[in-house]
């Protein structure tokens, strides 16, 4: 083990009681390959003496501690699948569903003629013929609406006002029915079912007028020669 050596500064001071005088004087054992160490002195006034210096330490810092940082994971939201459309139906021809008509399969055909006249509404025959469906099926309101609704977009067409009196005479509404056979016999003055069908309309109004004045004697006559 090796020993560091000692480095002795001795400090005389002038009047001292050892009556040694002259300059301070500096031994020092050194070792041959050191260097020498200088050190820096104040000046002695008087009879004072001088504090020692000291130094400030310098402090090494410690390093910041590492902050541990969670990384946040920003997950995609979840992808909704989109629902895939119906197919399209499949349309019938006005022949094959006529044909549905003819062999009883009315309830067929009421979905074949809402499907085909989704895509052909200006087709009055269709319509009509989905009037005579919905009648056979004993939907009668929504068959006065479908004729309603064609003697309106097809005025052109005397079957609609036809049946319409029909329907009405069926539920007792004698003049609505003359009416609109009235109507029909105006666009096609020809139409030979319009006609018996007006005829038959009068015998009924005739009828009526005698079940509400019974007494009347001319009209019981007429009423006769009608039956």
């Amino acid at each position: 083990m090796s020993l560091r050596p000692v480095v002795c500064i001795v400090l005389l001071i002038c009047g001292v009681s050892s009556g040694l005088a002259g300059e301070a004087a500096v031994s020092a054992a050194l070792p041959a390959d050191s260097a020498p160490v200088s050190a820096d002195s104040a000046p002695v006034s008087g009879d004072s003496t001088s504090a020692p210096v000291v130094s400030t330490p310098v402090l090494t810092q410690s390093p910041p501690a590492a902050i541990s940082v969670t990384p946040t994971v920003v997950k995609d939201p979840p992808v909704t699948p989109v629902p895939e459309p119906p197919p399209e139906p499949v349309l019938l021809t006005p022949k094959a569903i006529r044909q549905l008509v003819d062999g009883g399969k009315n309830q067929e055909a009421l979905q074949a003629l809402q499907d085909y006249l989704a895509a052909n509404s200006q087709d009055g025959d269709m319509w009509f013929l989905k009037s005579q469906v919905l009648t056979h099926l004993g939907h009668t309101d929504e068959a006065l609406q479908v004729l309603r609704g064609m003697v309106d977009r097809f005025p052109e067409m005397a079957a609609p006002y036809n049946n319409l009196a029909v329907l009405y005479a069926a539920q007792g509404q004698l003049e609505e029915a003359r009416k609109n056979l009235t109507m029909a016999l105006m666009v096609q003055p020809n139409y030979a079912t319009a006609q018996e069908n007006l005829g038959d309309v009068y015998v009924a109004l005739a009828k009526a007028a005698l079940i509400l004045d019974p007494r009347n004697k001319l009209l019981k006559a007429k009423s006769e020669k009608l039956d």
